[in-house]
Formats: C-alpha cells, sequence, structure tokens
C-alpha cells in the first residue's frame, strides 16, 4: 500500500516531520470479531479490506497528539459474507515539537493525513496479526506501507484529496486451514 500526496502537501507535511520527534504510539481503542468457527474449512478466495482514517488532532505546548482510526476486514464476496474477520482500532501517536516551533493547520493536516499513518502501521499489522492469531486464524499478511510524493504533472493539485491511498484493497488471497 501507498500513500500518495501531491507536492505541496508533501512539504508540509515534511516542514512538522523536521520539527518534530515521535514520542509514543499507544492503542487507545479497539474491538475484534470472527463470524469463522473453528469448523468452517472455507476454501476459495478471501479478500483482505484496509482502510484509515485520521481522527482528533490536538496541540499541548510543545506536543502534538494524533488519533489515527484503522479497520482490517476479511470478507468472501463469491458468497456475499462480510466481515468473517473484523479488526476495528485507534492508535494514538504522541510527537514533540522544537522548540520555538508552531506548525500551521495545513501542515498539521498533511502531517496527520501520511507521516502519522505511516509511524502507526506497524503497530497497526502487529495488532491485526496477534489479534487473529488469537482467534486460532492463520496470522493474515497485512502489507506494508510506503509514503511517497504523487509525481509532477499526475493530477492537478485542485484536484487532490491531501492523500490518496495507493491499493487499499489488497490482492485477493486464498484461504488456508487452520489448526484445530
Amino acid at each position: 500500500m501507498i500513500i500518495q500526496q501531491d507536492q505541496d502537501v508533501w512539504e508540509h507535511a515534511f516542514a512538522l516531520n523536521i520539527n518534530s520527534e515521535l514520542q509514543s504510539v499507544r492503542l487507545v481503542g479497539a474491538a475484534v470479531s470472527t463470524s469463522l468457527s473453528l469448523e468452517d474449512d472455507r476454501e476459495g478466495e478471501l479478500e483482505i479490506r484496509i482502510n484509515f482514517k485520521p481522527g482528533a488532532a490536538k496541540t499541548q505546548g510543545q506536543g502534538l497528539t494524533f488519533e489515527t482510526d484503522f479497520n482490517f476486514r476479511v470478507i468472501d464476496e463469491a458468497n456475499n459474507l462480510t466481515n468473517l474477520v473484523a479488526v476495528d482500532c485507534r492508535f494514538e501517536a504522541v510527537y514533540q515539537l522544537r522548540p520555538g516551533f508552531q506548525p500551521s493547520e495545513v501542515q498539521i493536516s498533511a502531517f496527520h493525513g501520511g507521516n502519522v499513518v505511516f509511524n502507526c502501521w506497524t503497530f497497526f499489522r502487529e495488532y491485526v496479526q496477534s489479534s487473529v492469531v488469537r482467534m486460532n486464524l492463520p496470522a493474515p499478511t497485512v502489507p506494508l506501507l510506503r509514503l511517497m510524493p504523487k509525481p509532477p504533472n499526475s493530477v492537478s493539485s485542485k484536484e487532490l484529496k491531501p492523500a490518496t491511498v495507493v491499493g487499499a484493497q489488497p490482492k485477493r488471497a486464498s484461504s488456508r486451514k487452520r489448526s484445530k
């Protein structure tokens, strides 16, 4: 998966990035569920869907706190079954700002839509994998995330949202048998 930001958004995020340091990332909310039984030997194609949404951003003195919501779903479109596995979680990332640096709202928004998601991603991946394994199901492959600027002249900046996610729905994967 790739988060691509247009050049001016990328530059605003970079300005905040070079003037901040990640202090902590923590899980602040979660819900997990499965509709699969241990006897279910489902064969065929399952699809993984992953979404994220930047949440609240708070400035506190020389610090910034960001929340980001993540959703992971396993679905079986062929049989019209959704949420075979569902993992919803919220992570909070806390950054310390360089003394004297006051980020603009544009910088905060650009940073939240790319860098914060990227910094929380490894925690999200691990949480999904360990939660699914605790359901006695095989650990899913949650793709790596890359953050990069959009190539010049790809789309006019007036047509762009703050970030575009490429590959938000990973390709289908065959289901695997679970140990019983």
